[in-house]
């Protein structure tokens, strides 16, 4: 018995093996499944994509750093250039503006949150550099 089934774009054709009572199902539009399969991103795919761009880190703490992203490894740990951290001033609450010189190297287990392509804070936010 051979009998045709059609749903969300996939044509598969169910046959039935009499001699094992098994049903069995042949999908016609492979090229279908492999553009569903394609949207699909991992995390460090993701990264990979932003390396020589810019990137905003939330840092676990209330730190934020924007900075271009030189590199990074399996355990997030990221290496950034022309970073610049801000962060509250524990007395008021304003939020300091502190422009790194050098490369800096940041534990990835203090990143709470990536943001590829992200500009920061609003820089008036920044009342004055630490």
């Amino acid at each position: 018995m051979i009998s045709r089934i059609n749903s969300v774009g996939i044509s598969c054709i169910t046959v039935f093996c009499e001699s094992l009572g098994l049903y069995t199902c042949v999908i016609q539009n492979i090229s279908f499944i492999s553009k569903i399969m394609t949207t699909r991103i991992l995390p460090l795919e993701l990264l990979d994509k932003a390396i020589g761009s810019k990137i905003w880190i939330l840092m676990r703490s209330q730190t934020e750093i924007v900075g271009t992203l030189r590199g990074f490894d399996d355990y997030v740990n990221l290496v950034l250039d022309n970073a610049v951290e801000f962060s509250p001033d524990p007395r008021n609450g304003e939020i300091l503006k502190n422009e790194l010189e050098s490369e800096i190297l940041l534990n990835g287990n203090h990143v709470a949150v990536l943001i590829p392509g992200g500009a920061g804070p609003d820089d008036s936010l920044a009342s004055k550099t630490a």
